[in-house]
């Protein structure tokens, strides 16, 4: 993401103090496979209204309220699986527990 920004004309610094002006908002979570950083991420941001749309290189981003929630729950080493807009094969990874609280609210 540096690279590609310089080439655009933007200086981006290889460090953020945290605060406000971050750009991975409230909270990052470092997602490795095999031991070795993959440089994608699980953060917050420091513009919200990006959140849904292709901004970042990979990364997921969300409301600080809610990574910092995620941060606090999920302990270091905890398995991640990322399941794509599509929802190809997510049957194999992912299956919906629980209650459907939306159908039980407005369809029933």
């Amino acid at each position: 993401m540096i690279a590609r920004e310089k080439r655009n004309g933007r200086i981006i610094p290889s460090f953020v103090k945290g605060g406000i002006n971050n750009p991975l908002g409230a909270r990052a979570l470092y997602l490795h496979r095999g031991g070795r950083d993959t440089i994608y991420r699980i953060h917050g941001t420091n513009q919200p209204w990006t959140i849904g749309l292709n901004m970042s290189s990979g990364c997921i981003r969300m409301m600080n309220k809610d990574v910092e929630h995620l941060y606090d729950r999920a302990p270091i080493g905890a398995k991640v699986i990322v399941i794509g807009p599509d929802g190809r094969d997510a049957a194999k990874y992912y299956r919906e527990r629980g209650a459907n609280v939306f159908d039980t609210l407005f369809r029933g």
